[in-house]
């Protein structure tokens, strides 16, 4: 059986999985702690340069980084190809017009019922079929973090198909589409003129960047930051 790891999304991109605009996410290699430096020595013009810093492993499943000179570092990935990713969103718990327990989910206001085992665990039911009435206000629930929603609430599941590092800012228009960001208007060269950028062309990677400033850059990994990230394809399987 393949294993099992947590992942957490906003609302916005749970809505773009359920609708099927989603197939792919990036998350931000972690290095705290260690100091990197690039090939050169001091006085040459690698030292220090981030375009200089890390290699992948040989088995494309971790993200090898050199601190020193003939020192290597290895980050383990914990994201591996075959893996299941749970997904955990914004919910709480309530009930129907029967009176029956649900579980709600902020993204879409969707509600499901539980199904409760003799020991009280409990497990959502009713996945692929619609969503039961409820008799509340979804503005007036109290919800919940993604951070704890309990593995029995989680109504999505993703399998892992690809996995590979690179630099935020590497990523290409095709993949902005793939993460599942609407697309916005950004300036383009004037069809006669290229130095006069006067007319607007649509673009999902100026948008992608929007989206991962509003989300990273209070964490310090913004997009001029341009950090290492491991960028995790995956399809949707439950």
């Amino acid at each position: 059986m393949p294993t099992e790891k947590p992942i957490l999304f906003s609302g916005p991109m749970v809505r773009a999985i359920l609708e099927g605009r989603k197939s792919m996410t990036r998350r931000v290699v972690k290095m705290a702690g260690i100091d990197f430096r690039g090939g050169g020595g001091k006085a040459g013009p690698d030292w220090n340069d981030p375009s200089c810093w890390g290699f992948e492993d040989e088995d494309g499943r971790e993200w090898a980084l050199a601190p020193g000179d003939s020192v290597d570092e290895v980050i383990p990935c914990p994201y591996h190809r075959g893996q299941r990713l749970w997904v955990r969103e914004t919910w709480t718990e309530s009930v129907d017009k029967a009176g029956k327990a649900v579980v709600v989910y902020r993204a879409d206001g969707a509600a499901y019922g539980i199904l409760c085992d003799a020991d009280g665990e409990g497990d959502v039911v009713g996945h692929n079929s619609t969503p039961v009435e409820c008799a509340f206000d979804l503005e007036s629930l109290r919800w919940r973090p993604s951070i704890f929603m309990p593995r029995w609430a989680c109504r999505t599941m993703l399998e892992v198909t690809d996995v590979r590092v690179e630099r935020l800012q590497e990523i290409t228009e095709e993949d902005a589409i793939t993460e599942g960001v609407g697309p916005g208007f950004v300036p383009c060269p004037h069809p006669q003129f290229s130095d006069v950028q006067t007319t607007r062309c649509v673009g999902y990677r100026p948008m992608f960047q929007r989206l991962w400033n509003e989300i990273n850059s209070k964490r310090g990994f913004g997009w001029d930051v341009n950090p290492f990230v491991r960028v995790i394809s995956f399809k949707r399987v439950a």
